[in-house]
Formats: structure tokens, sequence, C-alpha cells
């Protein structure tokens, strides 16, 4: 008795066995495609694996798009997890500049640290990086992170960041340097680039990491040049929340004073043309905020549109954001117009620095082409 009840208990286990089996290979079936509308949407828009993160205000009607306060959470969307948008992590912090690591798996974000004494305000930046998950923030050091690269060569993941911020009253930020480290030895770092008065929007390497986009200072915008002995700034135009093509083109964007139109600048700024930002119909005209490419050359993100109520003063930006989305767009293959949109969030509350994360973003037929585009290499 006492055996056949054993082999009944063995042939349950192998029972409970199976179907848990079954039910992991159910789990990873509906992986391999997306499996929620927005998550459908974003795809047919990327042509892949998609991922996308961005801090959002815990109140209701309420933004800060500056990032300065430690009322935000962190959100994200990943089409293939089966979970559609939601927070990563939901306790309200500094979510600053929420920036996905070259492989797809990792988070960085900076926690300002903002102390006010009267209009100044004094920053003591650090970095932590977590999974999709939330999983156990860890702490990388002090710093405000700007990008994080895969060196080629070596495989090595770098996070580039700034420091030593200014205190100031302004909202716009200053730095004096551009910092670098490894993901997995952060207290070992570089020097790569100083300037009095440099800003972290939009600092981002080629894939070369030969060349950066950036400002130094805000409104003088270019190209910070990596690979000389002693890292050069070389002024292109005018503007702000610059921006630099994932496909080592060399072509840049500027984003205008109107905030609804970027400057794209090809050869060095040899060849120059308007590229409008805010065509999504429900964008509405508004002025539009934090545009960065993705590291896929064909898809960029930005958060509108920014409209102020009427009878409050100050900056559209800076008043309007209670009802900025994160979209992302398109660009055609000359980067002269965005052909397609996906609004990601429709929250009310206000969104802010998104980055995204495209699985097999170097295929050669999505590279923009452009008549005076010269490799940066």
């Amino acid at each position: 008795m006492a055996k056949h009840e054993s082999y009944h208990i063995r042939a349950i286990h192998v029972a409970f066995g199976l179907l848990a089996l079954c039910q992991c290979s159910e789990e990873k079936r509906l992986l391999s495609a997306p499996g929620d509308d927005l998550s459908r949407q974003v795809e047919s828009l990327t042509g892949s694996h998609t991922r996308i993160v961005w801090a959002q205000h815990s109140r209701n009607n309420e933004a800060d798009p500056f990032a300065i306060t430690d009322r935000l959470i962190l959100r994200g969307l990943d089409t293939r997890d089966g979970q559609g948008e939601r927070a990563i992590l939901a306790a309200p912090a500094n979510y600053s500049r929420p920036l996905i690591c070259p492989d797809g798996e990792h988070i960085l974000y900076t926690d300002k640290n903002t102390i006010r004494n009267g209009d100044d305000k004094t920053y003591k930046p650090e970095v932590f990086v977590t999974d999709w998950a939330g999983t156990a923030p860890r702490k990388l050091g002090s710093g405000y992170a700007v990008d994080c690269w895969k060196d080629p060569a070596t495989g090595k993941v770098w996070v580039y960041a700034v420091d030593n911020l200014k205190t100031g009253k302004a909202l716009a930020l200053f730095a004096q340097r551009l910092i670098r480290f490894s993901l997995d030895e952060p207290e070992r770092r570089e020097q790569v680039f100083e300037d009095a008065k440099l800003s972290p929007d939009n600092i981002q390497l080629s894939s070369c990491g030969t060349m950066a986009s950036g400002m130094a200072p805000w409104p003088h915008a270019g190209l910070i040049e990596l690979e000389k002995s002693a890292a050069e700034f070389s002024k292109i135009g005018f503007g702000c929340w610059t921006s630099l093509s994932p496909d080592d083109s060399g072509l840049m964007w500027v984003l205008q004073g109107n905030h609804r139109e970027v400057k794209m600048h090809a050869g060095r700024g040899s060849e120059t043309w308007a590229l409008q930002i805010n065509g999504h119909p429900e964008m509405k005209g508004g002025e539009m905020y934090h545009p960065r490419w993705s590291n896929h050359p064909r898809i960029i993100a930005v958060t509108g549109p920014y409209i102020k109520p009427k009878g409050v003063s100050g900056s559209v930006v800076n008043k309007g954001g209670a009802v900025a989305d994160v979209y992302l767009g398109r660009l055609s293959q000359d980067a002269r117009s965005i052909e397609s949109w996906v609004r990601i969030t429709d929250s009310g509350r206000g969104d802010a620095y998104p980055d995204v994360w495209i699985a097999g973003e170097s295929a050669s037929d999505t590279q923009v082409v452009s008549a005076s585009s010269h490799p940066t290499r």
C-alpha cells in the first residue's frame, strides 16, 4: 500500500511539474509579442521590443518638468512584460533624468538632493541603478548621470555624468565637469571634459563614442569632440536640449526657443533644416520639452504639450506641465519630418525626461540618410 501511495505521490509531482512547464512555456510565448494595445502601438512604430522610462509627478494636476522636488515616481513601459505602463519605483522621491542602460535591463537615475536657501538651490546629486522590477536601487556615487554608453571595442559600459553643479536661482543647471565611470567600477572615475558652465541637457554620445551633443554654456549648442587628447567643444548653433543621432551620422538637433521645433544640423552644421515636433493632433500646437533621441536613429521621445493656465505668470514649460504627456515619434528616412506618433501617457500628472531603448536598433535599413551627413568617426 505504501508503495502504491509513493507512486501516486510521485505521479502528482510529475503532473504539477508538467503543468508548471506548460505555464512557463505559455508565459514565454506571451512575452514573445506585445500583450496590450499600447505595447502593440509602440512596436508598430519602433518595429521591435521597446522599453521606455520617465519621471512622473506623484500628485494629480501637478508637474515638475525640471525634476527638482522629491515628489516624483519612476514609471516605465516594457512592451514584452505584459504589464503595460506601470510604476517601477512608486515611492515619491527625486528620479531625475532616468536612463536605460545599453543592455536594456538596467535603469539609471539621479537624486539631485536639492537644498533650498531662500531662492538659491544647492545640489548634491547621487546616481543610482535599478532594474525593471525596481529591485533594491544601488547607489553608484556622486554626480548627475547624463548618458550611458557601451564601448563597441571592449563591451565595457560607461556612465557619463556631470559634477560640481552650481548653486543658483535659475531652473537651468550648470556643471563644471563631464566625468565617466564604469558601471562595474563606479569608484574609479575619469574626467572627460571641463567647462565653467556645462549644461546637462542633453549630453548624448554617438555610438562610436567620439562625439557628444551638448551646450557649453547654454544657449551655445554644439559637439564635444571626445576623441581628442583634450576634449574640445565646437559650437554649431543656439538653443537648448541638444541631442545626437545614435547612428554615427553626426546628425544633431537643437531645440528652438519656441519649443515647437528643433533645428537639425548635418555635416557639422553645413546643412540645416527645421523639424516640427508638435505635430500630433493631441499636442494642440503647444510647446514641447525633453526631446531625446532613442538608441534607434528613427525614434525620438518628447513631452508635451505645455499649456500655461490663463492668468498664470512665468514660463510655459515651468507653469504648464501638468498636462504634459510622453510621446514617441518616428522620423522619416531623411529626418525632415515625423511620419508617425504614439502617445504613451494620459495621466493628468506631469511627465518628464523620457528615455527609450529598442532591441536590435542597429539595423542598417533604419539609418537616417542626409545629403551632407558625415560620420563622426
